[in-house]
């Protein structure tokens, strides 16, 4: 919950999480799906708001696309120029 408010602690978990889960070690069957669940629970609070501004990034970038202004100007005319 925690994480919610402060974005860098749930980042900083995230990083713990993930050193737990490449590290040589073994965890045991507890610790292993503690581990997994904090995961599980982690990982939406940074995928979602990643995926509203990708898509807010790929709306903006469509404002600008200038395939729907080709062919409206005749390059011949001095018009608009």
């Amino acid at each position: 919950m925690l994480g919610l408010l402060f974005f860098p602690l749930q980042a900083y978990a995230l990083w713990l999480l993930l050193r737990i889960a490449f590290r040589r070690e073994r965890l045991g069957p507890v610790s292993r799906r503690r581990a997994a669940l904090a995961m599980l629970l982690s990982l939406p609070i940074v995928i979602v708001p990643l995926l509203v501004w990708l898509d807010d990034a790929i709306r903006f970038t469509n404002v600008f696309d200038r395939s729907e202004l080709r062919g409206t100007v005749d390059p011949s005319s001095e018009e608009g120029y």
